[in-house]
């Protein structure tokens, strides 16, 4: 990765039977104290085999490290997060099979 910019790695699950993974977008939100998000996104290419899984490994060029510095990932059930980090996967491409 290069000096400062943020990293995002992983397991990424295909739990298609007739589905070839080829390429992901992911999202990483970072909520302020006041709940306000901001939104960073990176994608890149992947195969995974249906019902597979796949390691990924990808930089998020306008996301420094020093802004998710000592963030907590927020907590799954709630519906107004503060103060905290999530991520998901936000587009999959691929081919049926």
């Amino acid at each position: 990765m290069e000096p400062g910019v943020a990293g995002w790695e992983g397991i990424l699950e295909n739990k298609m039977p007739d589905f070839v993974t080829t390429w992901v977008q992911i999202s990483v939100s970072i909520y302020d104290p006041g709940g306000v998000e901001q939104e960073y996104f990176a994608e890149t290419s992947i195969w995974i085999d249906p019902q597979d899984e796949a390691e990924f490994r990808m930089k998020i060029p306008a996301l420094k490290r020093e802004q998710i510095e000592g963030i907590e990932f927020c907590e799954n059930d709630n519906p107004a997060p503060k103060a905290c980090m999530e991520w998901g996967v936000k587009r999959i491409l691929g081919l049926s099979i």
